[in-house]
């Protein structure tokens, strides 16, 4: 079972850390990929890299989860929902708000970061 921390925001600070420390080594990846494969296989082997990465960084860091749950098998499936949600709110903002695109990003990590957070602490807690 997760252990849980005295002040209830350690965990959250360690999301943060890890996915800092996630998007620099899927980065990484993809950078090291580009050349020899294309920027799509590249992407596409980084990102699901990246989801591994996080998974062990979550389950073990994050969370400190020792547990084996059902509900970790969901992990990939809550990336492909933060993916398709991000989209949308990146849709959103270019085209509905005529706002500029460049911001669209960043406006869509304030509503999906939360929401994974959540989900993750549900995926490897009890």
């Amino acid at each position: 079972m997760a252990r849980q921390d005295a002040d209830g925001r350690g965990p959250l600070i360690r999301f943060l850390g890890a996915g800092i420390v996630n998007t620099g080594l899927t980065y990484g990846i993809y950078l090291l990929l580009l050349a020899p494969l294309g920027y799509a296989l590249a992407y596409s082997i980084a990102f699901v890299c990246g989801i591994g990465i996080s998974f062990a960084l979550n389950r073990g860091i994050v969370f400190k989860s020792r547990s084996r749950s059902w509900r970790q098998a969901l992990f990939p499936l809550m990336y492909l929902v933060q993916f398709g949600l991000g989209l949308a709110l990146v849709a959103f903002w270019v085209e509905m708000l005529a706002l500029p695109a460049v911001f669209a990003t960043p406006f869509a990590i304030l509503f999906t970061v939360p929401l994974t957070f959540l989900a993750s602490r549900w995926i490897f807690r009890h």
